[in-house]
C-alpha cells in the first residue's frame, strides 16, 4: 500500500471534455490549511476544469476574506456556524446543482489529492455513472476511504494499486458523485447527522437505492491527522471521564448520541440498536475501572506503553 508521502505513479486519465464539474469545500476556521488545500487544486490543474463552491460556516479567523483575496474565482457561500459538516454539504451540493454540474465533489480542506486522483475519480463517476471515492493517508498512519457493510457494523475496505472495488459507504474526505446520483438519492441528512457519520450514512443511502460505489486504488490523497479532545483509549487517556463523555453530546463526536442512533436504527434497524449502544456500554464499563483503580496505577502503565501506542491512541479519534 503507497504511504501518506509517495507520489501518485500513474499519470492522470483526464476528464471528459465539457463536462461540467463542481467541487463541495466544507470550512470552518482553519484558514491555512483552507488556502493550502486551494493551492493544490490550482497547481494541479484541478481548478482549470472544475468549479469550487467553498461553503464557510461562520469561521471568525478570516478564511473568507483570505480565499476571497487569493482566488477570487472561487464562489464562496456564508454559513453561520450551524450547518455543520453535512449542512455544509448539503448547500454547496444544492448550489453545484443550480449550476448545472454533472459531476459534484465532496473534498475536505485537510484533504490534498496527490496528482491525477481527481481526473481518475472524475473520469469513473462519468464513464461508469458511479460513486468514485478516493483513499487518503494520514502521519500518524491513519486512513480514510472505503467500508463493508456488516453484521457488526462498517468494516474498513482498502483497495490495492490498480484495484476498483465495490463498497458499501465511505468517508466523505474525497468522493465523486454522478449527478443522477445525486438526483436519485437527494441531499445528506444534516437534520440528523450534523456532522458526524453525515458521509457514511449517505453511502449507505446510495447503496441502498441500486448505485455504484467504488473505491479506487490509485485515487490517492494526503490528509492532516484529526485531532480532538476524545481519546482512542478511554482506560489510559489522561482525560477525565467526565469531559469525554459530554464529547458524546457535540456533532463533531463520532459517538455524537443522536447522529449515533440514526446511522444504526436507519441501516441495521432492531440490530441497531445494540450496535449503537455497545461503545457506550464499554465507556461506562472502563469509566467504573477507572473509580476503582488507582489512577498512579493506570498512570504508571501508560507511561510504559510505547511513543507510537500513545501516539496512535492519545488525542487522535
Amino acid at each position: 500500500m503507497p504511504s501518506p508521502t509517495e507520489p501518485a505513479t500513474l499519470p492522470p486519465t483526464g476528464i471528459p471534455p465539457g463536462l461540467k464539474t463542481d467541487i463541495v469545500l466544507p470550512v470552518h476556521n482553519r484558514r491555512e490549511v483552507t488556502l493550502r488545500c486551494l493551492d493544490i487544486l490550482h497547481e494541479r490543474g484541478v481548478a482549470a476544469w472544475a468549479g469550487i463552491i467553498v461553503v464557510d460556516d461562520g469561521s471568525t479567523d478570516g478564511t473568507s476574506r483570505a480565499i476571497r483575496e487569493h482566488h477570487p474565482e472561487i464562489t464562496v457561500l456564508a454559513g453561520d456556524g450551524n450547518l455543520w459538516w453535512t449542512g455544509a454539504i448539503a448547500r454547496g451540493m444544492t448550489c453545484a446543482l443550480e449550476r448545472g454540474a454533472e459531476l459534484i465533489f465532496w473534498l475536505n480542506d485537510d484533504c490534498f489529492p496527490r496528482a491525477g486522483t481527481m481526473e481518475r475519480l472524475a473520469r469513473h463517476a462519468a464513464d461508469h455513472q458511479a460513486v468514485a471515492v478516493a483513499q487518503a493517508f494520514t502521519p500518524q498512519g491513519g486512513q480514510y476511504g472505503a467500508f463493508q457493510r456488516a453484521p457488526t457494523g462498517l468494516r474498513r475496505l482498502t483497495a490495492r494499486p490498480g484495484e476498483v472495488l465495490a463498497c458499501d459507504t465511505f468517508n466523505g474526505n474525497c468522493v465523486c458523485f454522478p449527478r443522477a446520483a445525486v438526483e436519485r438519492v437527494g441531499l445528506p441528512d444534516a437534520k440528523r447527522l450534523p456532522h458526524a457519520h453525515g458521509d457514511s450514512d449517505y453511502g449507505l443511502r446510495c447503496t441502498g437505492h441500486g448505485l455504484r460505489v467504488e473505491v479506487l486504488g490509485d485515487a490517492l490523497c494526503d490528509n492532516e491527522d484529526n485531532l480532538y479532545l476524545v481519546s482512542r483509549s478511554w482506560l489510559y487517556s489522561p482525560e477525565p471521564m467526565h469531559r469525554i463523555f459530554a464529547t458524546f453530546f457535540t456533532p463533531k463526536s463520532n459517538l455524537y448520541v443522536p447522529a449515533h442512533f440514526h446511522l444504526y436504527w436507519r441501516h441495521w434497524r432492531v440490530r441497531g440498536l445494540f450496535l449503537f449502544a455497545l461503545p457506550y456500554l464499554k465507556f461506562f464499563f472502563l469509566w467504573a475501572i477507572r473509580l476503582v483503580l488507582p489512577r498512579r496505577w493506570l498512570t504508571a502503565v501508560a507511561n510504559s506503553l510505547s511513543a507510537t501506542w500513545k501516539r496512535k491512541n492519545f488525542k487522535l479519534v
